[in-house]
């Protein structure tokens, strides 16, 4: 029994007592007639409380809005000509595509500007220089 059944039914409880075992006890000396009023109005109150309670819930869960649960979509950012550092999923989209950290990519930002063909030829440019081996070098 889930918790919020458990306190429908004590509040059921506690309505049927206070509209009909109170008041029965204050008049069933004076008036024994009364206590077969007093058990039919409790009972009918607590079915009107009960039947109050159930439309607001589900008018509760009618007006819900229902939340969808969406799969992360694949952000695609090639066909933009710049990049703008300050947001964090261009940095992550565009780190990635060049296959370099995020700090690199600021890096380069910082050194050729956010073009992204300049950003491209650079990179490329700063991967083969660093792929040349060292007895073929020039000697500066």
């Amino acid at each position: 029994m889930e918790s919020s059944e458990f306190a429908r039914i004590w509040t059921l409880a506690a309505a049927f007592g206070l509209l009909s075992v109170i008041p029965l006890v204050m008049v069933s000396d004076k008036y024994p007639w009364a206590v077969l009023a007093v058990v039919i109005f409790g009972s009918i109150c607590t079915i009107a409380i009960d039947a109050l309670s159930t439309r607001s819930d589900q008018t509760r869960s009618y007006f819900k809005a229902k939340v969808v649960p969406q799969q992360p979509q694949s952000l695609d950012l090639s066909h933009r000509e710049t990049i703008d550092v300050s947001m964090f999923y261009e940095r992550e989209y565009w780190s990635k595509h060049f296959g370099i950290s995020e700090d690199e990519l600021r890096e380069a930002v910082l050194t050729v500007g956010p073009n992204i063909a300049t950003l491209t030829a650079y990179l490329e440019y700063k991967q083969n220089k660093g792929s040349i081996p060292p007895s073929t070098a020039s000697p500066s």
